[in-house]
């Protein structure tokens, strides 16, 4: 290569690496400027001899002489920056939203207008037939008491149910049965304990009647039995009086007594 093309070439390569190697200036920016002493403290530390973010740099763990792009704004480290501002002005600022979210609003915005976009989060992995993956293992345990109308109650005993996450991929109608079968067969052992407890509340009814309808039979025929043997007194009793009678006419009465004389 002759010399006349290896000047402009060098020329360009030296702008692009200035460009690329751009320090940080988001300490000049107005919105930084305006927050509270409070939240600076989370930005600068003072450590840095050009000046600038030393303390988020520091964090990131990024040169700080001098602090570049490059390593501030990188996208696989936005994230942590994000979560580094809104713990740490969260807690020099008691809390205060406003700063919290003043603070990552800064410097999200100031990596984007730089050119540096988020990484995009890694979505959850898919099989070859599109479904994803399930979460890891999670255990669901139910726990069902029933009442029945005697008063006794009917204690459930635990019923565990644990899904896993499939070691080899699997179809949407793999995935859909599977589902199916656990659900019916949770489904039916509930169906089971409700039917016990309505079977015992039946005979429980059935057998409390029948002992109200025998006590009340008896009680009926002791009161019939009392009422037929009592003696019955009148209302009024009169005393019997004895009858006197002495006759004026003695033979008379006799004779009246006998009819002839």
């Amino acid at each position: 290569m002759s010399a006349r093309f290896q000047q402009p070439l060098l020329a360009f390569l030296a702008i692009i690496h200035v460009a690329t190697a751009a320090t940080v200036t988001l300490t000049e920016s107005p919105a930084y400027a305006s927050q509270r002493s409070c939240a600076i403290y989370c930005w600068y530390a003072g450590f840095s001899v050009d000046g600038g973010p030393d303390q988020l740099a520091s964090e990131l763990d990024c040169p700080v002489d001098p602090i570049e792009n490059d390593c501030f704004c990188r996208p696989d480290l936005q994230a942590s920056a994000d979560s580094y501002l809104k713990s740490c002005v969260s807690g020099v600022c008691d809390g205060n939203t406003v700063d919290v979210n003043s603070a990552v609003s800064i410097y999200d915005s100031y990596c984007t207008s730089a050119g540096y976009l988020r990484a995009e989060e890694t979505a959850p992995a898919q099989t070859s037939s599109g479904t994803q993956q399930p979460p890891a293992t999670v255990t669901v345990t139910a726990l069902r008491t029933v009442t029945v109308s005697s008063g006794q109650q009917s204690l459930r005993s635990p019923t565990s149910l644990t899904t896993g996450t499939p070691t080899s991929p699997t179809s949407d109608d793999t995935l859909s049965s599977s589902s199916n079968s656990a659900d019916s067969q949770n489904d039916s052992g509930l169906e089971t304990g409700e039917l016990v407890g309505i079977i015992v509340g039946i005979l429980g009814f059935i057998a409390t009647s029948i002992g109200v309808w025998f006590s009340y039979r008896m009680l009926k025929n002791k009161r019939a039995g009392q009422g037929n043997g009592a003696f019955m007194v009148p209302p009024h009793p009169h005393p019997i009086q004895p009858v006197t009678h002495t006759a004026k006419y003695p033979v008379m009465a006799q004779d009246n007594y006998f009819g002839y004389r």
